[in-house]
């Protein structure tokens, strides 16, 4: 059974962190240091807003977005195994792997959901336009434990693409 106490507080804590990082100066220009900024977050907590007060939004820099293009189509299982393992420690108990799911299309866009596809995240955009990056946002988000689940799930994408992007194979 989930502690909707500490979600919710987990939620609204990440979500202050999320708006003072962006009051630094962040925006959705690449930014000019040799090791780029990945993806920006926008997160929203509101409690007892009828089952709409958790959004997650965000975008995913350049270098992401070319990351996402030159992989071609495949499912990313670091980010599955992330949000399973999210979910399950929220809840308390195992959900099936195959309720999880996140994958880049031949389009360059990350497609993710959760528990089959009750809720989850979409790019703004159907397709990516090459050097650019991209937005996203999340769907049928209505508890931060799915809030958190998603978080869980950008952050092991962030992990893979960094060290990818950071030491290129030859």
């Amino acid at each position: 059974m989930a502690d909707w106490n500490k979600a919710y507080s987990i939620s609204a804590s990440l979500n202050l962190l999320f708006q003072i990082l962006s009051l630094e100066g962040a925006t959705r220009e690449e930014a000019s240091c040799d090791l780029p900024q990945l993806m920006l977050l926008n997160a929203a907590t509101v409690r007892n807003a009828g089952g709409r007060g958790y959004s997650l939004s965000g975008s995913y820099s350049k270098a992401l977005a070319y990351w996402f293009e030159k992989g071609g189509t495949r499912v990313i299982p670091e980010m599955i195994s992330a949000m399973h393992e999210a979910h399950s420690a929220l809840f308390g108990s195992l959900r099936e792997r195959w309720c999880f799911d996140a994958a880049v299309n031949d389009s360059g866009w990350l497609r993710v959901s959760c528990e089959g596809s009750a809720y989850g995240l979409l790019p703004e955009h159907a397709r990516v336009k090459t050097g650019m990056g991209s937005s996203f946002y999340s769907y049928d988000v209505n508890s931060p434990t799915q809030q958190i689940t998603l978080l869980a799930g950008l952050a092991a994408l962030h992990d893979l693409a960094d060290r990818e992007i950071r030491t290129p194979l030859a």
